[in-house]
């Protein structure tokens, strides 16, 4: 029996992250929060407790600071990551 070696490629997991753009706005003005965990099927999104592919953005328009925090959707679900959106009234156009 002949025995070659096998090479085995494995795929580099893909990294968690998530980001917020713009990071600070004016009240009402838009912001385009994204995320990749691809370790979980589904995320909760808090606050507003909306259930959410592991891989996904979405736009919102926060009317104060907010931290927005995302958690592994599956019950007991761990903290996954979080990122703060700066509303300031003032800020100029």
């Amino acid at each position: 029996m002949l025995l070659l070696p096998v090479l085995l490629l494995a795929q580099a997991p893909v990294p968690a992250s998530m980001a917020v753009e713009p990071a600070e706005v004016r009240p009402g003005d838009s912001v385009l929060l994204t995320w990749t965990f691809p370790q979980v099927p589904q995320v909760r999104l808090e606050p507003g407790g909306m259930v959410l592919p592991g891989r996904f953005q979405v736009t919102l328009r926060p009317a104060y600071t907010t931290t927005y925090r995302v958690f592994d959707a599956r019950p007991g679900g761990p903290e996954l990551g979080r990122t703060e959106v700066r509303v300031t009234p003032g800020m100029p156009l």
